[in-house]
């Protein structure tokens, strides 16, 4: 049994915090004007480093804008298609052409330095091609990250209400993520592409039970959701 009481109540602009701030550890005990030092210097070494490391160098400015059209699209379904659209004024057609070759390979980059979390299609039938076939959610592994790439800080969120809520759904996956890991569970989402009918998060358990999450950010979609 699970009890759960009321916890107090939470601010808007302390979610807002949370967000940027992320889980870092270093972070927790830092001043509000410099908790978004820590995950700006992270996305800042990655594309310094990381990105180069092995037999391949890596354009840093490509891989910057792949990193903006990830955040900008956080939380919700995003092909290598949305994420060329997104750099399209900023190269040349010569230009564009290497980034639909190389857009992949800078994506696998990211999920083999643990900065991405693909969240998977669910299907109560695991041989579907509802479950195998489509798309992941792509997610930074903390929404801090999405933040830094944009440039976002508490101010800016609590006046993008609309961006606020899918940072929002991302921390509550980081942290859905983290509990089901103990538990030997996956994290999910559901969508039916003919009725469009979808779900923010599917938690599915070891003996095959599941729940259904809906995350709003707002009281008045509660009932639409």
């Amino acid at each position: 049994t699970v009890k759960c009481g009321y916890v107090g109540k939470v601010e808007l602009d302390l979610i807002a915090k949370f967000i940027v701030r992320g889980g870092w550890p270093n972070n927790l005990d830092k001043s509000d004007e410099d908790i978004d030092l820590i995950p700006k210097s992270y996305i800042d070494s990655i594309l310094s480093k990381d990105i180069n490391e092995g037999d391949k160098a890596r354009d840093k400015n490509k891989m910057m804008m792949v990193l903006r059209s990830l955040a900008r699209n956080e939380s919700t379904l995003v092909g290598s298609k949305t994420i060329i659209k997104d750099i399209e004024e900023y190269e040349s057609e010569e230009e564009l052409l290497t980034s639909r070759i190389t857009v992949a390979d800078y994506l696998s980059v990211l999920d083999s330095l643990y900065l991405t979390l693909n969240q998977e299609a669910f299907s109560i039938n695991y041989r579907s091609s509802k479950r195998i076939g489509k798309s992941p959610k792509r997610h930074f592994v903390d929404p801090s990250l999405a933040c830094a790439s944009l440039g976002l800080n508490v101010s800016k969120l609590m006046n993008d209400f609309n961006t606020f809520g899918l940072m929002f759904e991302s921390l509550v996956l980081r942290d859905l993520k983290i509990y089901m890991d103990t538990i030997d569970g996956k994290v999910f989402y559901f969508r039916d592409n003919i009725s469009g009918d979808e779900v923010d998060v599917i938690l599915e358990f070891a003996d095959s039970s599941y729940a259904a999450v809906e995350v709003k950010l707002s009281f008045n979609y509660i009932e639409e959701a």
